[in-house]
């Protein structure tokens, strides 16, 4: 219903006007509103290290984009996105989208990319034929990863309803304006944070986010409608909204909707905001910014009065200072992280750089921060190295997945058997000869190998050596590629006997169920990426000492991959985890009272 409301109010704030133009459909009583000429900045000679990366060279990172999207970043001109309502709040972070092209835009070309469907009972169609009769895009996903037992799952997603989608008729219709809007330039979009896709002329598109069943969106839904059917001009954003034409990226934030948020949450509040708490009295945040051979940025906060904007002028410049420091620290963290480091540095240089020439100056009801940098230099650089940071993000992506699998088999394993798989056992000996990888290769589609490995024979038995550089690649640990083949990072937490106070998830000679693990699934590592590879048959693991913690993950990244108990993966940062946190973790029978303080 919601989106036929703001089909009928676009149509109104077109009629008489052959062109749409963002400040005339941006409401100014919003939230917040984000203008950007797009076609500018894409123009800009500083941001040519940008087009390179995304375009040209082996493997562009923007064709995928283009190809989803079905708009290229060169056909823009402007895109505005903004909030009706307090994002923070029922509604969602997901804003309006208002996107404007410099030409015409391929119709056919952009709805065949964004899968749009012209009524709702076309939408369901199209989901039937891909996922049968009454599916959904989240239940197929579901039906596609299915989370390992001791996961939750997700509630269904909500029913959609015929009358959701019946067109709005008014009592009181607008003169020159039909009395039922139809959806002749309405479209559905299924799956994602848009649920329509409104067209409002040959150039000009409006992405409207989903959940019709949010009263707060139906609430900022009909506050856009009517500032829109009064073409209101002196709202709070006004000033933005005027300045969007001059500026290549104009924001504005109604500050007094957040400080409300401040007063009541004083208690809670982290001790680095009170020095600033003076800003929060400022009614709008205003701030511009041009791209040229300089780029040029303002932050300007708007007050009820000249004394206020005075006392603010100095916290401002505080507050620029206490910018610099963090963003110090922040370099310094990001250089401990291997494959972000080159990508980030120029861009905090340039950012500390730009805050150390910045100056602050109060006029009238106003004080305003302004600075400037050549931001060409930098951003070459980073986007020189962009493609290495995204093919990392990218294996690591791989190898999340990886351990995911692990987790998934060896809760298979111990459905089928009652126990969790262990090292295999010499018969004779009653010593590890194979390792527990090797026996859940049935349950990750490795059945073939399993039947060639001899399992009364140890792992490095000639019967087994042709073997041992056939590591599936689900042990795999992508971007840590070891000198030797058939090696893997992925190890149980073992030990050779129980240890008092806690024993790791494996001990050499015991058999585990699930009701063993008395710590709890959530809080007991099951699998982890260690510091030092083993051969995957090779019934060898990263050992646990409670005096001497083993190393995990990539000594160069800081930063491990970690199965829990429960099925579910994260990866954790090594520095950040208190030791105490980490044997608790390593332990499941020690009893601990486990707080991950690990972010």
């Amino acid at each position: 219903m919601r989106r036929f409301l703001v089909a009928f109010a676009l149509t109104a704030a077109l009629s008489g006007s052959s062109r749409a133009q963002h400040a005339e459909l941006v409401p100014s009583t919003s939230f917040a509103v984000l203008s950007i000429k797009a076609g500018e900045l894409w123009d800009a000679p500083s941001m040519k290290p940008v087009r390179v990366a995304m375009f040209q060279g082996e493997k562009p990172i923007g064709k995928p984009v283009v190809d989803a999207v079905g708009i290229a970043p060169e056909e823009l001109e402007r895109v505005t996105l903004f909030w009706p309502a307090r994002p923070f709040e029922e509604r969602g972070s997901v804003p309006f989208i208002l996107v404007t092209t410099r030409k015409a835009f391929n119709e056919a070309k952009l709805l065949k990319a964004l899968k749009a469907a012209n009524s709702p009972a076309e939408l369901m169609r199209n989901r039937d034929r891909a996922f049968g009769p009454g599916a959904t895009i989240q239940q197929h996903d579901a039906k596609e990863a299915s989370p390992p037992k001791g996961e939750p799952i997700p509630p269904p997603p909500p029913v959609i309803k015929k009358e959701d989608f019946e067109p709005v008729v008014l009592r009181q219709p607008v003169p020159a304006l039909k009395a039922e809007v139809g959806p002749a330039d309405l479209y559905y979009l299924d799956g994602g944070a848009f649920q329509a896709l409104f067209l409002l002329d040959e150039r000009t598109m409006l992405f409207i986010p989903g959940d019709s069943y949010s009263s707060a969106i139906q609430t900022g839904t009909l506050s856009l409608i009517g500032q829109l059917l009064r073409k209101k001009a002196d709202g709070p954003l006004v000033e933005a909204l005027k300045l969007s034409d001059a500026n290549t990226i104009v924001a504005g934030v109604r500050v007094d909707q957040i400080a409300s948020l401040l007063d009541s949450n004083r208690g809670n509040m982290p001790k680095e905001i009170t020095p600033f708490l003076t800003l929060a009295r400022a009614s709008t945040l205003l701030l511009t910014g041009n791209v040229g051979e300089t780029t040029k940025i303002g932050v300007k906060f708007q007050f009820s009065d000249a004394a206020l904007a005075r006392r603010a002028e100095p916290v401002l410049k505080t507050l620029l200072l206490t910018a610099m420091d963090e963003l110090t620290r922040m370099k310094k963290e990001a250089g401990k992280q291997g494959e972000f480091a080159p990508v980030l540095d120029p861009l905090f240089e340039l950012a500390i750089a730009a805050l150390s020439k910045g100056t602050v100056q109060t006029e009238g009801t106003a004080v305003e921060a302004k600075v400037q940098a050549d931001v060409g230099p930098a951003v070459g650089k980073a986007m020189a190295q962009a493609p290495v940071l995204l093919n990392a993000a990218a294996e690591r992506a791989k190898s999340t997945n990886n351990l995911k699998q692990i987790g998934l088999a060896i809760h298979n394993y111990h459905d089928v058997n009652g126990q969790m798989p262990t090292d295999v056992l010499d018969p004779v000996t009653k010593k590890p000869i194979l390792s527990w990888r090797v026996q859940i290769l049935p349950y990750i589609e490795q059945d073939n190998l399993y039947r060639q490995i001899a399992m009364t024979k140890s792992w490095d038995d000639p019967a087994n050596k042709k073997f041992l550089e056939q590591a599936p690649d689900i042990f795999r640990v992508y971007g840590r590629e070891t000198k030797d083949k058939g090696m893997t990072y992925y190890q149980m937490p073992s030990s050779d006997k129980p240890i008092p106070g806690g024993s790791p998830f494996k001990v050499s000679g015991q058999r585990l169920s699930f009701a063993q693990i008395t710590d709890g699934l959530s809080n007991t590592f099951m699998v982890v990426e260690a510091g030092e590879p083993v051969n995957w048959m090779k019934p060898d693991d990263v050992q646990f000492d409670p005096k001497n913690l083993p190393k995990l993950g990539d000594p160069n990244r800081d930063k491990f991959l970690v199965l829990f108990g429960d099925g579910s993966v994260r990866e954790l940062r090594r520095s950040k985890l208190m030791d105490h946190t980490l044997i608790a973790l390593l332990t499941r029978d020690g009893g601990e009272v486990n707080h991950l303080d690990e972010k």
